[in-house]
């Protein structure tokens, strides 16, 4: 089970600080990390399909 993640990111190049927390605040957009912030229900199940 994992309990918490960090996340490093290194942004190079002449940024003001109006433009490094825009960029933090997309990058907490992106669907990847608001799928692990959401409470996941997660059910498996057999696949009768055939194979054929």
């Amino acid at each position: 089970r994992v309990d918490g993640l960090e996340r490093r990111v290194r942004l190079e190049g002449p940024l003001t600080d109006e433009q490094r927390t825009r960029l933090l605040h997309i990058a907490d957009l992106c669907p990847v990390h608001r799928t692990l912030e959401s409470k996941v229900d997660v059910r498996t199940r057999w696949d009768d399909s055939s194979t054929e």
